[in-house]
């Protein structure tokens, strides 16, 4: 049999293409050699912008809310709604928050406590495959309230959802 060798000029292209890769990193590259965005490519960066805000996680707007009702540290907002009538106005919050059932209920009882309002028992009973707390506070004249749920679905948040109405 006989032993074939490469010649040189079935190697040339390869040598070429290794010596055009070798050496030049992307560090290697200026501003100038690279091409501005376009319509599509600045639409894709602005919604690759709003996936990194969602993962980063949602922050709770404050917009609207009584000072009454607080929220635990780096809580996550998933759902409000609001109320407003001749008798009334309040309405629902609910955030995911990354603690336990336990430190959740003894931030909001003291929660309310700092804001003048007398909270009730804590009673705990399960739903389906969760464990929910709930209990309500009320100030002195009775006008406002805010009944809090704490569902422990043991995950690694737990949901907290706040009820409030502030009397006319």
């Amino acid at each position: 049999m006989k032993a074939t060798r490469p010649t040189p000029l079935a190697v040339a292209p390869l040598l070429l293409m290794l010596a055009a890769c070798g050496g030049q990193g992307p560090s290697a590259r200026s501003d100038a050699d690279t091409p501005t965005a376009g319509p599509v490519e600045a639409a894709a960066s602005g919604i690759v912008e709003e996936v990194r805000s969602a993962a980063a996680g949602r922050p709770i707007p404050r917009e609207g809310l009584p000072d009454y009702v607080e929220t635990y540290a780096n809580g996550r907002y998933l759902t409000s709604m609001t109320l407003n009538n001749d008798v009334r106005t309040g309405g629902m919050l609910m955030y995911a928050a990354p603690a336990s059932a336990a430190e959740l209920v003894a931030f909001h009882r003291a929660a309310m406590e700092r804001h003048g309002m007398t909270p009730g028992e804590a009673t705990s009973r399960p739903v389906r495959d969760n464990v929910e707390t709930s209990f309500e506070g009320r100030t002195a004249d009775g006008r406002s309230s805010l009944t809090v749920i704490i569902i422990d679905k043991s995950e690694p948040d737990t949901i907290v959802q706040m009820t409030y109405t502030d009397e006319r």
